[in-house]
């Protein structure tokens, strides 16, 4: 499906020989290990901020923060093999880093780009990235015109597979992004 949140995740997944120079970057922090999977993370994650500006105007400008987070999150969850006792410092070296890259680009509103994000459980947070993605894409999947059989069936897995999430929203929404947007909130609910 070509839902935002999805293409998001895309981009921030492509790698190419720009990254490179992000990677040497970011092993120049000592808060970073020397494992190469962090500093790939890391080397994406600034390649981000650099186009900060073409994300804060696009189409996710509400959004790309919060979806940002959650994908480090997902990525250093994969790292450490769902062992959410391993995730939280990593994740607070990413955010120290942002204050430094921003210095650089003069730019307060990313700032606070990486958002607080209680990573618990493994399985309670993938819900709530989950139907966070599905709240974010929700506009987008009520506009889709491919009603193919293989496209129904894909639509009515996604609906059954968010729909329990959704049931619970009220515990799964995650509390920063409700205080930061309570109208998206509101929308979603």
């Amino acid at each position: 499906m070509e839902l935002p949140s999805k293409i998001f995740y895309s981009k921030l997944n492509f790698s190419d020989e720009e990254l490179k120079q992000h990677e040497d970057k970011c092993k120049s922090y000592n808060l970073i290990n020397t494992d190469s999977e962090i500093i790939k993370i890391c080397a994406k994650l600034v390649k981000y901020l650099t186009n900060y500006n073409e994300q804060n105007n696009g189409d996710l400008k509400d959004h790309h923060c919060n979806l940002l987070s959650l994908w480090i999150i997902e990525q250093l969850f994969e790292k450490f093999e769902r062992k959410s006792g391993k995730v939280a410092v990593p994740y607070n070296h990413l955010r120290f880093i942002i204050n430094d890259v921003i210095k650089e680009f003069t730019q307060s509103e990313f700032d606070n780009c990486l958002r607080y994000v209680p990573v618990s459980q493994y399985v309670i947070w993938k819900k709530r990235k989950d139907l966070y993605d599905y709240c974010v894409d929700y506009d987008k999947f009520n506009k889709l015109d491919d009603f193919s059989d293989k496209k129904c069936q894909e639509y009515e897995e996604y609906i059954n597979e968010i729909s329990p999430l959704y049931n619970q929203i009220e515990t799964l929404y995650i509390p920063e992004y409700k205080t930061m947007n309570k109208d998206f909130y509101e929308k979603c609910r």
